[in-house]
């Protein structure tokens, strides 16, 4: 049974219970307003997150549920029915209420299973929105294991950041924010990873309320150099966005924050550390030699990716987008507009 849920305490208990990912909590689906409009379910008391956006010119919405079905590879049937009512009652609405051109899903899943049960459904892969490969950090193991566990290379860089007088401080609540931004702005001159803009952040640091967010601040003799925002849920710590400036690099302050971090979160209580998005790992074969692992090089993550690899965890791949079609005429329309609106905004970059 699908129901629609404006209770939030009641959806919050069972986002909790089922240990969630962040962007399924109920203040996700808040940060995203006003672009997206959250629509809140419940399917056999499995609660889930809609992310509802409207296409003007198809006088429609299309609609996006990030990172949903944790830990449901080891229940497919449940993965199955869920998926069933989700499609119906969205299919329903779609003559209706929302309109829906089509539906985005980047499943927390890995499975060939989970997979087979999409496309049995009629969903086809898309390209995902979310990274679709990470390294998750088993937190059970003792500190002094999970020191172990960090490279060589990195307890040295640790070691060399301590020493050169760099502090981590951690916050939940008041103006770290800004400090966070400033820092962030000093990366973003350089790099060209895709950026939030202020007010984005200032409003999750808000929503958060010392609740679901965290902040991690490298000092050098008084200056920021490393900052680090983390999102978790009762069992989960994710690594969401981190920046580190030219003299924080110098200093090694990224290794202190990121060990530092672990630590924080294994003192907390966390199970696991997720470090988020990490370049797809290639499986390499050159005659004569054995096959060797390696990080996608055309993948912009790849250095970032050996970095946080370098303290230990598990590779791991989600399977990719699952698209499903309500109405092929609008959403190949929808695609063509897209289009438009990429050449538009690459011809207006030239232009700059």
């Amino acid at each position: 049974m699908v129901q629609e849920i404006n209770d939030e305490a009641k959806y919050r208990q069972l986002w909790d219970e089922l240990q969630l990912s962040i962007l399924q909590s109920w203040e996700w689906g808040d940060l995203k307003q006003p672009l997206w409009q959250p629509l809140r379910l419940v399917v056999d008391d499995y609660p889930i997150t809609v992310l509802l956006r409207k296409v003007p010119v198809l006088s429609g919405n299309i609609a996006y549920i990030p990172r949903p079905f944790t830990d449901l590879d080891s229940s497919t049937e449940k993965l199955n029915s869920i998926l069933t009512q989700l499609i119906a009652f969205l299919g329903s609405e779609n003559s209706s209420k929302h309109k829906l051109v089509h539906l985005m899903i980047d499943p927390e899943l890995y499975s060939e299973e989970s997979q087979r049960i999409f496309n049995e459904l009629g969903f086809k892969l898309s390209e995902p929105v979310q990274a679709r490969c990470t390294n998750l950090l088993s937190l059970e193991p003792s500190e002094e294991e999970l020191l172990l566990g960090v490279r060589e290379s990195s307890r040295r860089n640790i070691k060399k950041a301590v020493k050169s007088g760099c502090t981590v401080e951690t916050h939940t609540t008041g103006d770290a924010i800004e400090r966070f931004l400033k820092v962030m702005h000093s990366i973003n001159v350089r790099n060209a990873f895709v950026k939030q803009q202020d007010p984005y952040f200032r409003k999750l640091w808000e929503i958060s309320d010392g609740k679901l967010f965290k902040l991690f601040i490298v000092t050098h003799q008084g200056n920021d150099v490393a900052t680090c925002l983390v999102g978790h849920n009762r069992v989960r710590l994710s690594d969401l966005y981190v920046g580190v400036t030219d003299a924080g690099k110098a200093v090694n302050a990224g290794h202190l924050m990121k060990w530092e971090s672990i630590l924080d979160a294994k003192r907390s209580g966390y199970k696991v550390y997720d470090h988020w998005g990490v370049a797809k790992l290639l499986k390499t074969e050159y005659e004569g030699h054995p096959t060797r692992e390696m990080f996608d090089p055309k993948d912009k993550l790849a250095y970032l990716s050996e970095f946080k690899f370098s303290f230990g965890g598990e590779y791991m791949e989600y399977l990719k987008q699952q698209l499903y079609v309500f109405d092929n005429l609008r959403y190949q329309s929808y695609k063509l507009l897209d289009k438009g609106r990429v050449a538009a905004l690459q011809i207006s970059k030239r232009l700059r």
